[in-house]
């Protein structure tokens, strides 16, 4: 989990380097709010797992499920 959360911290890092033209701030804007909640929500899920609260790994997968959706989404719209 920990190799995966700094998987994510350093592509979301690397991210917030691009330098969208004007016209697709929305996309950029949008792209950097998702990388963003995956990676507190990635951060839970690992706070969640070294503290064996069970309870809240379906909500936390669930979270992660819509995350992804809506970056699926979000390609789509931009291709």
């Amino acid at each position: 989990m920990r190799d995966r959360q700094g998987s994510l911290d350093t592509n979301a890092g690397a991210f917030n380097e691009v330098n969208p033209p004007p016209d697709l701030d929305w996309l950029y804007d949008q792209t950097n709010a998702l990388l963003s909640e995956g990676t507190d929500t990635v951060q839970a899920a690992r706070l969640a797992i070294n503290r064996h609260q069970v309870s809240r790994y379906h909500g936390i997968a669930h979270h992660l499920g819509m995350i992804a959706n809506k970056l699926d989404a979000l390609e789509s719209r931009a291709s």
